[in-house]
């Protein structure tokens, strides 16, 4: 059916429309030092997931490259990898701005000084929608229809 083939196109193109993913909360581990990134040292970070539109994310799934030299991980103390998949947000609202926040990750840093460049990358490995908002949160005052009563009114 043409509609429900939109909706799953539509679904699909979600995240490129209405997520917003960051990297904050950076942190260096101990016996790093704060101010700058320096070789092989360990930071932890989260993954920052934004949703603007109007159907709630479930089980967001971020899958996190490390680039450019630095790896990433789920423990301070490693291991470290070329990718990781975070542990899985329950749940993003529709118009959630302010968004939610992985648990702690970590990266390592290079092994060799480089010039500024990407250290971490983080994209949607998976998701689930609902459509709770949109059927039941975005309803308004509406003008139209009306219900009215007329009746001549007597001395």
């Amino acid at each position: 059916m043409p509609f429900f083939d939109d909706l799953g196109t539509e679904v699909k193109r979600y995240p490129t429309l209405s997520v917003q993913l960051s990297i904050v909360d950076r942190v260096v581990q101990p016996p790093g030092t704060a101010g700058a990134v320096n070789v092989n040292e360990v930071f932890a970070f989260q993954v920052r997931v934004a949703n603007t539109g109007n159907l709630n994310l479930t089980n967001v799934k971020l899958r996190v490259v490390g680039r450019n030299g630095a790896k990433v991980g789920l423990l301070p103390g490693g291991p470290f990898a070329s990718s990781i998949v975070a542990p899985t947000i329950p749940a993003v609202k529709a118009k959630d701005i302010q968004g939610k926040d992985t648990v702690n990750l970590f990266f390592k840093a290079p092994s060799a000084p480089a010039a500024a460049a990407d250290l971490i990358q983080a994209h949607m490995a998976d998701y689930d929608v609902d459509l709770n908002h949109i059927l039941n949160n975005i309803t308004t005052d509406a003008p139209f229809p009306t219900g009215t009563f007329k009746a001549q009114v007597f001395p």
